[in-house]
């Protein structure tokens, strides 16, 4: 359990063990003791359901990482219905001398449980949908990060100055280009590896810078393909 759900639920706890302690306290001035029993026992099934709540969202959590803000909404959900049942149902209590039965306080309570439970199902799908898209965005930008790599790499290994000036180019055009993929792109970038390998192994082998150039030259031609690409999307 992480910290902040432990924090959460204790400050629950305090507030329903004070809550509850009130309403047993000035019990004496409620003349109607079933609205009363009814009052207290969704008092304290608004406590079990917010804690619930959050520690299902808890255990989300620790399963995908999910980010700050989207983290946040399921727990203000579960706070913002336990401040309300606790609220409602010491409206009940304290007029409990005006009700005649404890329909209302029974509709009140489960109209607020019902939408506990819509609004956390709710909450709980956006956490979802949210983690899939930075999963996504996290996975194109790695792909490319990787390709900028490949560069640095062959940049540095580079010794003749225009083979080197003509990467450095290449570079510069990867910089100034998306840095995130995207699925048409996928098959162009690939071949820009295939190529980037070419040039890797026409330094290795000593070819004349010409023929180096030429595969570099090559490569540029498929990444302005992939931007191309990029843009079609």
């Amino acid at each position: 359990m992480s910290e902040s759900t432990k924090r959460v639920i204790i400050g629950e706890a305090i507030a329903e063990v004070a809550w509850f302690i009130v309403m047993l306290t000035a019990i004496g001035i409620f003349t109607n003791p079933i609205v009363f029993v009814v009052s207290i026992m969704f008092g304290v099934l608004a406590f079990v359901a917010s804690a619930v709540s959050v520690l299902f969202n808890d255990r989300e959590l620790r399963a995908s990482g999910a980010l700050v803000e989207v983290r946040s909404l399921p727990i203000t959900v579960s706070l913002a219905y336990f401040v309300a049942a606790l609220v409602a149902n010491t409206f009940f209590c304290v007029w409990s001398a005006v009700l005649l039965d404890a329909t209302a306080p029974i509709v009140v309570n489960v109209v607020l449980l019902a939408l506990l439970v819509v609004i956390r199902m709710g909450a709980a799908s956006y956490q979802r949908v949210a983690e899939q898209n930075v999963e996504k965005v996290s996975a194109n930008v790695a792909g490319t990060s990787s390709i900028g790599q490949e560069i640095s790499l062959l940049l540095s290994q580079a010794e003749n100055p225009e083979v080197k000036s003509e990467l450095h180019k290449l570079k510069e055009e990867f910089d100034f280009s998306p840095s995130v993929s995207g699925a048409n792109a996928r098959i162009v970038e690939q071949e820009f590896l295939s190529v980037l390998s070419a040039v890797e192994a026409s330094m290795a082998r000593g070819d004349t810078p010409e023929a180096t150039l030429a595969l570099v030259k090559k490569a540029e031609g498929v990444w302005k393909k992939r931007n191309a690409a990029m843009q079609a999307r």
